[in-house]
């Protein structure tokens, strides 16, 4: 297992801090024959921020090793790439009640393996070791909720052609997680899930496209604690594909459910009913958070017209229908993947594949106080795309 041993860097103190921040934002560059990739983040109860990934990692001798860093609030980063025989990444984060970490992903079992299996993983929240591992039949694990009882739900995908499958962990005295159950839902393909208060889920996607078909319809399944479907719902409004990845979450002003997922962010209530629909054009979003003022923030990609895409980032108020606000990140092939409210800042992760200055891959880490910093940095780069206003109705 390799570990680069931990490095202060100052541009991220500054953004844990109440002082200024920088515009340019901290950049984890890698070492030689190093391509990280960040997938999902977040901050945890002891203040850290924790971003989790995989790494091209050419000196282990495999294409792919999962990876985890961790950011403390004086700036030092801790990070760990858990190198193995065959491929496996990181894909999704959360925190239980106790501190600790479950990651999830996939990981091939063989070098000959056609299809992954989906890996989750608990990290030490103080090390970030591996401490209880388990791969489950599937293809890939999207995303990971801590649940009202102690455990935790994943949501992945089932093959590699679409199907939904959501397995739920609960606490055992011998082998610390075991299945409680593992369910598979045809006809969905969901890369995000919430929980609700009554012990069940929420989960967000898109419907099964037809062969052939590059379009598909935004989809959402609620579940009951046990598994059993409560109702599944097959909206109008379609995307483009591929879609890798969209948010999810519960606002903590009306309960309702906010799902930001290829050019649209749709809001459900606990029913499945579509009370509200926005288009944010020239985009994909990947995810979605709730800022501490209700104001709802969200990041993906921004399209250009030569293919390009950059890191896009936006603040949504809550009660208006343009998106003014951008960052227009100017680093091609990049993903704004997780969006962590830390104190009076919103951090960004990006996701960068190519930096266009040597054609090495790094991770991108951008502190913004508020929405005064977004606009003037914005300003700089080009002119938002607006949101329109769209009807609002579903296929049942």
């Amino acid at each position: 297992m390799y570990a680069p041993p931990l490095k202060s860097n100052p541009n991220m103190a500054q953004i844990f801090s109440s002082g200024t921040f920088p515009e340019a934002g901290s950049q984890i560059m890698p070492a030689d024959q190093l391509s990280p990739v960040a997938c999902d983040g977040l901050k945890a109860k002891d203040g850290t921020l924790v971003v989790v990934g995989h790494i091209q990692d050419l000196r282990a001798g495999v294409t792919e090793s999962a990876l985890a860093l961790k950011f403390f609030e004086d700036g030092q980063c801790l990070s760990k790439i858990y190198a193995a025989r065959y491929d496996r990444e990181l894909v999704g984060v959360t925190e239980l009640a106790d501190g600790n970490l479950i990651a999830v992903g996939q990981a091939r079992s063989a070098l000959t393996s056609t299809e992954p299996d989906i890996w989750v993983a608990q990290l030490s929240a103080d090390t970030l070791e591996i401490t209880w591992e388990r791969s489950i039949p599937g293809y890939l694990g999207c995303a990971v909720t801590a649940t009202l009882d102690g455990g935790f739900a994943v949501v992945g995908l089932s093959c590699a052609s679409g199907g939904t499958q959501v397995v739920k962990f609960a606490k055992d005295a011998k082998i610390r997680w075991a299945v409680q159950w593992n369910k598979t839902y045809a006809g969905r393909t969901m890369y995000a899930i919430v929980p609700t208060e009554d012990g069940g889920f929420i989960c967000a996607g898109y419907g099964d496209p037809n062969v052939g078909v590059a379009r598909a319809k935004i989809s959402a399944m609620r579940l009951n604690s046990d598994g059993s479907l409560v109702w599944a719902k097959l909206y109008a409004t379609e995307i483009e594909l591929p879609i890798k990845r969209c948010g999810l979450i519960q606002t903590k002003a009306d309960g309702k459910f906010v799902i930001a997922i290829g050019q649209w962010l749709c809001k459900i209530d606990g029913r499945g009913n579509l009370p509200s629909i926005r288009l944010c054009k020239q985009s994909k979003l990947a995810c979605i958070a709730e800022l501490a003022d209700g104001k709802l923030a969200i990041g993906g990609t921004q399209l250009l017209k030569n293919g390009d895409g950059h890191g896009y980032f936006a603040v949504v108020p809550a009660e208006q229908t343009t998106i003014d606000y951008d960052n227009g990140n100017p680093v091609t092939d990049s993903t704004v993947v997780a969006i962590v409210p830390a104190g009076p800042a919103a951090v960004i992760t990006a996701s960068c594949a190519q930096n266009p200055a040597d054609g090495r891959g790094f991770i991108l880490m951008t502190g913004y106080k508020n929405v005064t910093d977004i606009r003037q940095l914005g300003s700089q780069v080009a002119n938002s795309p607006a949101a329109d206003e769209a009807p609002a109705h579903e296929t049942p």
